[in-house]
């Protein structure tokens, strides 16, 4: 457990309080965001489909960006010593960062861009204040990295300062990959190309300062396997070391193309776990010994909790196949793992930096309700990845129900509910305990129940206002000619929409499937990409999905003729040739005489129609 002896003295500044405010304040809100999610997603519910993606986006930024380097640069800040006027700079430039973002739906149509890591806001005002805060982080980091502080000696130092170098190689691939993107002429490149490298290079930061907290909060444990506890540096080293590979992919490949997305995948799939994988074996084995002298406290309870979520998302992320939910099932099990780890470090050094423990004391056995609940929700998004449920989108989009969805989305919805109330609980409990603490230190407390009242009316009203001028349908669902955010939301699906259809005709089927779903996310209405993610799927004989995927193509079109084709292939795969049959049927009684693949198609009719013939004719008892 930390004392307030492991924090140097000199450190316990209030930069680093400040930095803890904000993270802990952004994860409040996402926790609010994703109410909607959690609510849209939700078969039983089913509501917010409108505001989906909007919040989708805010949640993102809010829950993984800015908690987690805002809380990163709260951990950075004690490591370096007293905050300066360059520090203090930092922080308030990412303080109007994170201002800016949250304002952003409120100024103007701002339509959501789904690209992976760090989805966006088609609007100058929020990606300027995504700039702003990362800057404000970077700058802090770089204190950290190059300010000795006090020398008292800290265990989770050396991880949090190799965090940092993370972090500034994720800042150099963002920075290469834009100045080396090609000119629009010869080849367009997405934001989710320009996010693609350094959204993987970030997550190397993440699991540094992951294994940080784990230092820090699990060093009684690791006191009892000192053999062990030599390993724990090359684990360090170990979660370091991929972060080279990010700019020199970089500097070879431009952003977008086949190869720089396939490496960032390949460093990232195999590049963030051993190092983290290592220290959870170390950590097991020393509670397993720590547990045969003395009862686990609940913080403990909570970091081997955190130790198992990680080895499932890990797990998990070994059997993502394509784009369904089995992705949002591994990054909220890693997610869930930091957020875990970072709520009982701040809870432990809380005293340290001036909030009074008794204040702290309900909080105790929320990080666990917390963990259970990811776990939960990790439960139920596996279990709809592997029916193959396609991942950002709401429940209304699929028009799915049978009972394992059902099941699956349920399950997924009870876990998401409860660990928004434990997240909600912890941060309304931490900030009322450092304002009863600030004012105590004061000597007088100020009743506020009057000004609480006044408060709680303004916003009802503020928020009832905003509901009623928020849109009621997706902003990238009708675009006009006449605003330039829409053309280049129609520009981004229809580069995407291209760089998919060349992979498909390249046989890349996996590349080809990000590529479309992407375009799903901002046009799910558009029949065309739902036919051409049925034929990448046909491509890896996923032939249940492909079906799925046809059969909407024709319920958004019922004219789309290449997706009755597709959906006869399917049906094929699936072994249904009465239903092949009928799906081909309608193909060339809608197609053109001419058209190239009507001959075909009357091949397989006639193929189709002998197999069930002589199929007949087996069944039919002799005479």
């Amino acid at each position: 457990m930390i004392t307030s002896g492991d924090v140097p003295e000199a450190n316990r500044s209030r930069l680093s309080a400040a930095w803890f405010a904000l993270a802990l304040a952004a994860l409040g809100f996402s926790a609010l965001f994703a109410v909607v999610l959690v609510a849209a997603r939700t078969p039983f519910l089913g509501h917010g489909a409108a505001w989906f993606r909007t919040a989708l986006v805010l949640h993102v930024n809010l829950a993984v960006t800015v908690w987690f380097l805002a809380a990163a640069a709260g951990i950075w800040s004690l490591a370096a010593g007293k905050g300066g006027w360059l520090r203090w700079s930092a922080f308030a430039a990412s303080l109007a960062g994170t201002l800016a973002m949250l304002v952003t739906p409120l100024v103007g149509r701002a339509p959501p861009i789904l690209s992976n890591y760090t989805p966006l806001l088609d609007h100058s005002l929020f990606v300027g204040g995504l700039v702003l805060f990362g800057a404000g982080a970077a700058v802090t980091g770089l204190c950290a990295l190059f300010e000795s502080g006090q020398k008292e000696k800290c265990v989770w130092r050396t991880p949090a300062r190799l965090a940092v170098l993370a972090l500034l190689a994720a800042v150099a691939v963002f920075l290469l990959d834009i100045l080396h993107a090609p000119a629009a002429p010869a080849r367009a490149v997405s934001i989710d190309d320009l996010m693609w490298g350094g959204g993987h290079s970030l997550q190397f930061v993440h699991v540094l300062l992951l294994m940080a907290a784990w230092r820090a909060l699990g060093d009684e444990a690791l006191a009892r396997v000192a053999g062990l506890r030599a390993l724990v540096p090359w684990c360090f080293f170990l979660a370091l070391l991929p972060i080279v590979a990010g700019p020199v992919i970089s500097l070879v490949h431009q952003a977008g193309t086949v190869e720089s997305r396939a490496l960032f995948t390949s460093v990232m799939r195999w590049g963030t776990w051993p190092g983290a994988a290592m220290f959870v074996f170390v950590m097991a084995a020393g509670f397993l010994r720590l547990r045969r002298e003395r009862k686990l406290t609940e913080d403990e309870h909570a970091l081997l909790l955190s130790l198992a979520l990680f080895a499932t998302g890990c797990v998990l992320g070994a059997n993502i196949r394509g784009d369904s939910l089995m992705v949002p099932a591994h990054y909220h099990a890693t997610v869930g793992a930091v957020t875990l780890a970072y709520l009982v470090w701040m809870r432990q050094l809380a005293a340290s930096l001036g909030v009074a423990a008794p204040g702290l004391l309900p909080t105790r056995k929320l990080p666990l309700l917390y963990g259970a609940g990811i776990l939960v929700l990790v439960a139920g998004l596996a279990a709809g990845g592997s029916l193959g449920v396609p991942r950002k989108a709401p429940h209304i989009d699929l028009s799915l129900d049978n009972a394992s969805y059902l099941a699956a989305m349920g399950t997924a919805g009870v876990g998401g509910f409860v660990a928004l109330a434990a997240v909600a609980a912890m941060v309304f409990l931490g900030f009322r305990a450092a304002y009863r603490s600030r004012s105590a230190g004061k000597g007088r407390r100020k009743d506020v129940r009057a000004w609480g009242i006044a408060a709680t009316v303004l916003l009802v009203l503020l928020g009832g206002w905003l509901l009623e001028q928020w849109p009621t349908g997706s902003p990238v669902a009708s675009p006009t000619k006449q605003s330039p955010v829409s053309e280049a939301t129609r520009a981004d699906i229809d580069l995407r929409f291209q760089q998919g259809v060349v992979m498909l005709h390249a046989k890349q089927y996996e590349h080809a499937l990000t590529s479309f779903n992407y375009v799903l996310q901002l046009a799910p209405k558009m029949p065309e990409v739902h036919v051409n993610i049925g034929y990448a799927l046909l491509g890896l004989k996923r032939f249940a999905e492909a079906h799925d995927s046809f059969e909407n193509a024709t319920r958004l079109r019922s004219s789309q003729l290449n997706a009755y084709y597709g959906l006869a292939v399917a049906l094929e795969g699936l072994g249904d040739l009465a239903g092949a049959l009928g799906a081909m049927q309608t193909y060339v009684h809608l197609t053109k005489p001419d058209d190239p693949y009507r001959v075909k198609a009357e091949a397989a009719l006639w193929e189709w129609r002998e197999d069930l013939r002589l199929k007949s004719e087996q069944k039919a008892p002799a005479k």
